[in-house]
């Protein structure tokens, strides 16, 4: 089994995958690898214009692969994380966000005009999860919906950096947590480092 790579290396190897993507340079798919382990683990949306696997130029076995409306991180997301690290050794969790989330504008229309009959209350109790980012973004009295998708991001880190276990990894370096933001139209995948705000440090 290779050697565990160091987190810089991991996010290196996703954006590279991101580049074969863009190029249109996939692999040919490696299925018989048994004793292959993560890499990384990437945290998005269950959106279906942004599937991490092929964003990546993936292998299976290459990432762990969560997806919950709009990258949100509760209890059994943030567990699912915490036993790939310590389970797997993963140096590197993604959180990957996205132009144009459908959800997250629901979001902000349940802000601006409530609840309509046909969400439902399923729909509801997620919409209610993202209302934080949505009041953040609007504020006292602006208004600028464009600032969502990434106040939301750095709110989802923000919930990942809370746990205890993975805070000790994260502190000593074996494992860092990083903010990327996907283009819907083209597929790119970059940094969003100005989401991580005070949590680069």
């Amino acid at each position: 089994m290779a050697p565990r790579m160091d987190p810089s290396e991991a996010l290196a190897r996703l954006l590279e995958g991101n580049r074969r993507y863009l190029e249109g340079r996939l692999r040919p798919v490696l299925h018989d690898r048994p004793e292959h382990r993560p890499f990384a683990a990437v945290l998005g949306c269950c959106d279906a214009r942004v599937p991490p696997e092929l964003l990546f130029d993936a292998q299976p076995g290459d990432l762990l692969v969560l997806r919950t409306p709009a990258h949100i991180a509760d209890p059994m997301v943030v567990g699912a994380l915490e036993h790939a690290v310590q389970a797997e050794g993963v140096p590197l969790i993604a959180v990957l966000g996205h132009t144009g989330c459908r959800l997250l504008s629901a979001a902000v229309d349940l802000h601006l005009k409530g609840l309509t009959e046909a969400q439902g209350p399923n729909v509801h109790s997620v919409l209610r999860q993202l209302l934080p980012s949505v009041l953040q973004a609007f504020g006292q009295h602006a208004i600028d919906a464009r600032k969502v998708p990434r106040l939301h991001l750095e709110a989802t880190l923000r919930a990942l950096r809370r746990s205890f276990a993975l805070s000790r990894p994260l502190q000593s370096g074996r494992l860092q947590i990083v903010p990327l933001m996907a283009e819907v139209a083209t597929g790119r995948v970059e940094p969003a480092w100005e989401s991580l705000g005070a949590l680069a440090a």
